[in-house]
């Protein structure tokens, strides 16, 4: 992960409305720009994020609000046209542990943004993340769609608004008056914004009888060579992308050397690395990132499963003794064979045989720790 991101923002969202925080609308932004198929929740170690991006959210109590916002905004698409509408949570849940942030996105609101690829709104993520004020991020974002949605040429492109409308696009408190709006917004936008982005814009207003109505915003695009040539991929980039990859759990290996990674965090030989130490094995996992082995933690979960249900079949063939449901005495009893209920194992069904009536079968469910008691059992 790096400045380098690219977000793909669909163009409703661009256009929601209601209030988001500075800090809210930069992590969800990284957020958008980071989303994959079939991948609903996502991890960001903390440092690294507010130490490349915004740096408010070290505080750990803001950094609660910030996961509120996310989790409290919801995201409304309404089309009239087709009968269709849709009202989804932004997040369905955030948590925080041992400086990793977890995030998990709806599967509606996920499907949705899958489904409409081609009216996203793209821009490269430094373009937000060096803005200082919410309403420069959400005016940058507006007219970026703007810039998108035309056809012309020239990369030039003119938005006119209704005055009420921009107040509801940026969540301005109602007793703002236009010339504080003109002032503490869209100035102080302007500014930022034709200084710290890929576009730049000016505006005028339209009055409306006597009142100002209607404003009127010119925006272009600059041509950048560095915006034009693919993204280089740098050793933040990379670490920030594999933290992402695994949720910060897995297991990385380069040669005879192996770590394991918990939380976010490098651990070698079931010890927590320093600082120091860490940092030189991230720098060589970069320098050497084309013979690095990654497992997941998906992956892991995977196999021990896999192991764990091997082991379970290894009953399989076992005599013991039970009490089957509605009799009091023990039988004499034969596995013959265990199901999986559940895909974490916590509930298996285990078929014995009778062994002195083979004709009698008795099936019973088991958790884990009644597992490990039939074990003891075995003979």
């Amino acid at each position: 992960m790096s400045n380098d991101l690219i977000i793909k923002k669909p163009d409703e969202m661009v256009k929601m409305r209601g209030e988001f925080s500075e800090s809210a609308l930069k992590l969800s932004a990284y957020l958008i720009s980071i989303l994959e198929k079939d991948k609903r929740i996502y991890s960001i170690n903390v440092k690294d994020y507010l130490s490349e991006f915004d740096k408010k959210i070290g505080d750990f109590d803001y950094l609660y609000q910030v996961a509120q916002e996310l989790t409290r905004k919801q995201f409304r698409m309404f089309d009239r046209f087709n009968k269709r509408f849709g009202v989804y949570n932004f997040v369905a849940s955030v948590e925080y542990n041992k400086g990793v942030l977890e995030v998990e996105f709806s599967s509606m609101l996920m499907k949705y943004l899958l489904q409409i690829k081609e009216k996203y709104t793209k821009y490269y993520i430094k373009n937000i993340m060096n803005l200082n004020s919410k309403y420069a991020v959400r005016i940058y974002e507006i007219l970026k769609n703007t810039l998108e949605e035309s056809k012309r040429y020239d990369n030039q492109a003119v938005l006119e608004v209704s005055l009420e409308e921009f107040k509801e696009f940026l969540s301005i408190p109602k007793g703002y008056r236009f010339n504080n709006i003109k002032t503490r917004i869209i100035n102080v936008a302007q500014k930022e914004i034709n200084k710290k982005t890929d576009i730049y814009f000016e505006w005028d207003s339209k009055k409306l009888g006597r009142k100002v109505g209607y404003i009127q915003f010119f925006v272009s695009e600059k041509v950048r060579k560095t915006q034009s040539t693919k993204p280089q991929i740098n050793f933040n980039t990379w670490r920030m992308d594999l933290l992402s990859q695994t949720r910060g759990e897995g297991i990385i290996q380069i040669g005879n050397e192996v770590y394991a990674l918990k939380g976010g965090y490098l651990w070698k030989d079931d010890k927590l690395l320093t600082r120091e130490k860490a940092l030189d094995a991230w720098k060589e996992l970069y320098e050497n990132r084309d013979r690095v082995k990654i497992i997941s933690r998906e992956e892991l979960q995977k196999e021990r499963q896999k192991k764990k249900f091997q082991e379970l079949k290894s009953l399989i063939g076992r005599k013991t003794s039970i009490v089957p449901d509605g009799q009091k005495d023990f039988v004499f009893v034969e596995i013959v064979n265990v199901e999986p209920k559940s895909k974490d194992l916590k509930e298996v069904l285990i078929t014995f045989r009778d062994i002195d009536f083979p004709e009698k079968i008795y099936t019973e469910m088991y958790m884990p720790e009644q597992i490990e008691m039939l074990k003891q059992q075995l003979f």
